[in-house]
């Protein structure tokens, strides 16, 4: 019995470890409106074949499959946002080349 237990529970912590290398980054919540002093990105990778790993200003904030669309709140201000392709090999996210922008945030 207890062999079954300790197996049981390993089996969950591994299974933790695993689900947290799925995703650079939570999905955001698409439901998510910007509010009074917010603006919305729409973040479209719906011609992309990798996933990709978007950064705002140095933070990850978002890992989206191809063929998806994600939307992020920001602050408005001055935001650089970043985007990468990214792949996973043997439990680790390889991250391509960074693409940068810079957008004035102060709408939706």
């Amino acid at each position: 019995m207890k062999r079954e237990i300790l197996a049981v529970f390993c089996c969950l912590f591994l299974g933790m470890g695993v689900y947290s290398q799925a995703r650079l980054a939570g999905a955001n919540d698409p439901n998510a409106a910007a509010g009074r002093g917010q603006a919305e990105i729409v973040i479209n990778a719906s011609n992309a074949d990798k996933d990709i790993a978007v950064w705002v200003n140095g933070a990850i904030a978002a890992h989206l499959p191809p063929k998806s669309r994600e939307k992020i709140v920001v602050s408005n201000g001055r935001c650089t946002i970043e985007a990468a392709d990214t792949s996973a090999r043997g439990g680790q996210w390889s991250i391509g080349f960074k693409k940068q922008i810079t957008i004035d945030a102060d709408s939706n």
